[in-house]
């Protein structure tokens, strides 16, 4: 039995030893965990003003327990299992003014680099720059700040705090940009200079931004103080209703085929409607407009960065089964729901909102060739929505188009459009006064384009719309075409009826108004297509084909079996300056140069006196859009290119 002592001492010695190495192991396995998902190692450099590294600087962390280490020859330091979270580094040492910066720790990341952290010698120049951020009414805690410039201290970070307050310490003297990003909030910058000792202080203001996309099913009251992104299309549908404050800015989120449309009504048989169109009430005032745009920042906005408005209503159209499919596909309109037609009694005066003040700029969106998206689409609109007061501006399709419908409107705004500036199809009877169009010189079409229908039928209600005090300016170039495209003021085709007055064409660089068609001729001679009261100037002018800056389809054949010529004569054209307090023509300059125009005459020249019809303004007895004391551009419209 005592020869068998050695070999049980060392089997019991061989497993103490095993069982040793396993805790080991373990507690390595352990360690390597916490190092991984559950910690991170901080690292970075500390360097003077010239980036230089300094050594012996104490570089501490505010995790529970703090850590920290102390810089190298190189500047380095290292601070290992750092938990997940976002914390505070201060920077210190003898002769060096303390400095903190922040940092976060992500999940899953076993190191994070800080990288160069600027740190001044107390010998050296430098200041603080602090202050708050807030949004919505209240300080915003997390918001990132970062110090942007040319000294050592570029690049900065810091996050506020729970009340919303930030701080650099250190900071070199110089001019800097302080950025500011939260989530939901517009981002923001300030510029500041830092001098020696002192506090430079940027408080920060931020906008709010909500999304809007989707449908709206009940009614919702936007609040001016946020920023609302328009992503893809935003449909109101029956029975719902958007109400907009003056001072909303809407801006359009790029490539997300953005556009808001209102939803035609429904209905049970023909005289009864289920639910109501949906409506918007766009409330803007002169000094507060409404603005629907793109969000690029000025200075890099083009036309065609998003859609436009389209309102769909149920009032009367010339379309085979009363039903029409909206440019880009944007809905149904009209009053034919299939087996039955809607009583134009119902539909014909029905509305689709209010919209005071507002603009529309940077849209249009070109779905496919001649399937676009316009400034604004009124759909079988009816007479009871209310445009007061609305600018369509840098559109690349029409600035405003009516496809059948009864709606009426005052003080409209075309700038800068790429195709047609108004425009009128599928028996619309429209009625407008105090319009102004202005073309750019670069990319546009006509002033004013008329249809009945595509292909010129005697569908009815016959298009017919009416228009009073109206100035429409061409692009006043020496060409014929405006960027290969056509230029003519008015452009009445395909069996269209009209009634123009008190209006001014100028500068179009083809022709005033044409007549396109022998049926738009024919209408001419049986007086339902006229335009009486009218200044043109400065129109391409063909004297053997055109009378009084007018062509109709006979002259251009040289003969007149109509008496047109002396139809036209009778509707009183002047030919003459209209004398604009300030627009620029001179030299064939473009009209549209980025800055507000005055279209206002000099002197009045008086036309004759607007129906008394309870819409229209029976005081505007001049010609054109303005009198010649008031120019109401003034506050609310928009005239920047980009």
């Amino acid at each position: 039995m005592r020869k068998n002592t050695p070999m049980r001492f060392l089997s019991i010695l061989s497993l103490t030893v095993l069982f040793a190495f396993n805790l080991a192991m373990i507690g390595c396995s352990d360690d390597k965990k916490d190092d991984g998902p559950n910690g991170s190692t901080v690292s970075g450099t500390v360097v003077n003003s010239s980036s230089q590294p300094v050594a012996n600087i104490v570089v501490s962390i505010n995790t529970t327990p703090a850590k920290s280490d102390t810089t190298g020859a190189d500047g380095k330091y290292s601070i290992a299992e750092v938990p997940v979270g976002t914390y505070t580094l201060t920077f210190s040492g003898t002769d060096f003014v303390t400095t903190t910066t922040s940092v976060t720790v992500e999940q899953d990341d076993p190191s994070t680099q800080v990288g160069n952290t600027a740190i001044a010698a107390t010998s050296e120049q430098t200041g603080t720059i602090s202050g708050t951020v807030s949004g919505g009414g209240n300080n915003l805690a997390d918001a990132e700040i970062k110090i942007i410039g040319t000294t050592a201290s570029n690049g900065r970070t810091a996050v506020t705090d729970a009340s919303g307050n930030y701080s650099f310490t250190g900071v070199f003297v110089g001019a800097y940009t302080v950025a500011v990003e939260r989530d939901g909030y517009t981002p923001d910058s300030s510029d500041v200079t830092v001098t020696a000792t002192q506090t430079s202080t940027a408080n920060f203001s931020l906008t709010q931004t909500a999304i809007l996309s989707g449908n709206l099913t009940t009614t919702l009251t936007l609040n001016p103080n946020i920023v609302y992104k328009l992503s893809g299309p935003y449909q109101i549908v029956p029975g719902a209703i958007l109400n907009i404050p003056a001072g909303t800015r809407i801006e359009a989120v790029e490539g997300t085929g953005a556009l808001i449309l209102t939803i035609r009504a429904t209905a049970s048989n023909a005289s009864t409607v289920s639910k109501p169109n949906g409506k918007i009430y766009a409330m803007g005032t002169a000094d507060n407009p409404i603005v629907f745009t793109t969000e690029r920042s000025a200075g890099t906005r083009t036309r065609g960065l998003w859609g436009g408005i389209v309102l769909n209503g149920v009032a009367d159209i010339n379309v085979p089964g009363d039903i029409g499919i909206g440019e880009g596909n944007t809905g149904s309109y009209g009053p034919g729901f299939g087996s039955f037609t809607l009583n134009s009694s119902v539909g014909d005066t029905m509305s689709s909102g209010e919209f005071h003040y507002v603009r529309v700029e940077f849209g249009g969106t070109k779905v496919t060739p001649d399937n676009e998206v316009n400034g604004w689409t009124f759909n079988a609109v009816g007479s009871n929505t209310v445009l007061d007061h609305i600018q369509s501006h840098m559109i690349a399709d029409d600035g405003f188009e009516w496809f059948g419908g009864t709606v009426k409107g005052k003080y409209l705004v075309a700038s800068g459009c790429d195709d047609d500036m108004f425009d009128t199809d599928f028996g619309t009877q429209v009625k407008l006064q105090h319009v102004f169009g202005i073309q750019d010189k670069a990319l546009a079409n006509r002033g004013m384009e008329a249809d009945n229908d595509g292909s010129g039928s005697g569908n009815t209600p016959i298009s017919k719309p009416t228009i009073w005090n109206f100035t429409f300016i061409g692009g006043n170039d020496i060409d014929d075409k405006n960027n290969d495209d056509n230029s003519e003021g008015m452009y009445w085709r395909r069996n269209t009826r009209y009634d123009a007055n008190n209006g001014i064409v100028a500068y179009f660089n083809r022709i005033g108004l044409v007549l396109d068609g022998s049926a738009d001729s024919t209408n001419a001679a049986n007086g339902t297509a006229t335009a009486k009261n009218i200044i043109m100037f400065n129109n391409a002018i063909n004297p053997a084909k055109h009378i009084n800056q007018v062509a109709f389809k006979t002259t251009a054949q040289n003969y007149d079996t109509l008496g047109l010529r002396s139809i036209i004569n009778s509707w009183n054209i002047r030919v003459q300056n209209p004398n604009f307090t300030a627009v620029t023509t001179a030299g064939n300059a473009n009209p549209m140069d980025g800055n507000m125009p005055d279209p206002r005459p000099t002197a009045t020249v008086t036309g004759d006196t607007p129906p008394n019809d309870g819409f229209f303004d029976v005081a505007a007895t001049y010609i054109g859009a303005f009198n010649s004391t008031t120019n109401w551009l003034t506050n609310w419209t928009t005239w920047a290119k980009q």
